[in-house]
């Protein structure tokens, strides 16, 4: 093959490369002027997913890494002119610095429609990243022997008892014998969060509960024991 015609192959290669991406780009565009803003927000929610995701903390400086993210059984709505939301369950798995988090709950993602198209409208997965910041929370209260921290992550029932725990007061008085956080196991399950905190060395388990602060905002609190 002449070099004219090497150069001519290797461009129409580029371009093909070229126009593939911007079809890729341009693929949600396409699918809301085609039907709506049901197929153009679960294709928004579709590449959003593809890891790593990088998912921000309230209350922490280190993110929530994602590296396999699976939205499933998606139910999208329109809610107002250029609001949507998709309401889904998410199967996760990543890590939170050291340690690592896996989930299966419900999630609502919601989006904005701006001159581009649909776009995410805050947080990929909310809920997951308020339930991480609650045990993010605990686990700093604990670390520090930080009482009154642990109270207000608590729920009004049962608080007193959950602090009186002869275990949690042995361990706020030797804060230092803390092990490290080896994974978070979540499951959603009835309007609440089911939690298995593995904890070590040496080796132990937790079994938490994780429930709503009030159903006007994506924050979580501990009911039962805090440890």
């Amino acid at each position: 093959m002449s070099s004219r015609a090497r150069f001519a192959t290797l461009a129409a290669l580029g371009a093909v490369a070229l126009a593939a991406a911007g079809l890729l780009w341009l693929l949600p565009v396409l699918l809301g002027l085609a039907g709506g803003a049901v197929p153009e927000v679960a294709s928004v929610l579709a590449q959003a997913a593809r890891p790593p995701v990088s998912l921000a903390v309230p209350g922490s400086g280190s993110p929530l890494l994602g590296q396999a993210l699976h939205f499933q059984r998606v139910t999208v709505t329109e809610e107002a002119t250029g609001q949507a939301r998709a309401v889904s369950t998410l199967d996760f798995e990543g890590s939170f610095g050291a340690t690592r988090v896996s989930s299966l709950g419900r999630e609502t993602t919601r989006f904005v429609r701006r001159a581009t198209g649909w776009h995410l409208d805050g947080s990929l997965a909310p809920t997951l990243a308020a339930a991480v910041s609650a045990l993010a929370a605990r686990r700093q209260a604990l670390q520090t022997s930080n009482g009154a921290a642990l109270a207000a992550l608590h729920t009004d029932a049962g608080k007193e008892e959950a602090l009186a725990e002869p275990a949690l007061r042995a361990r706020l008085a030797h804060p230092m014998r803390n092990g490290t956080t080896q994974a978070w196991y979540m499951r959603s399950e009835a309007g609440e969060i089911l939690v298995t905190e593995e904890e070590g060395p040496p080796a132990e388990l937790h079994r938490l509960r994780l429930v709503p602060r009030s159903t006007a905002a994506s924050e979580f609190v501990f009911a039962g024991s805090l440890l």
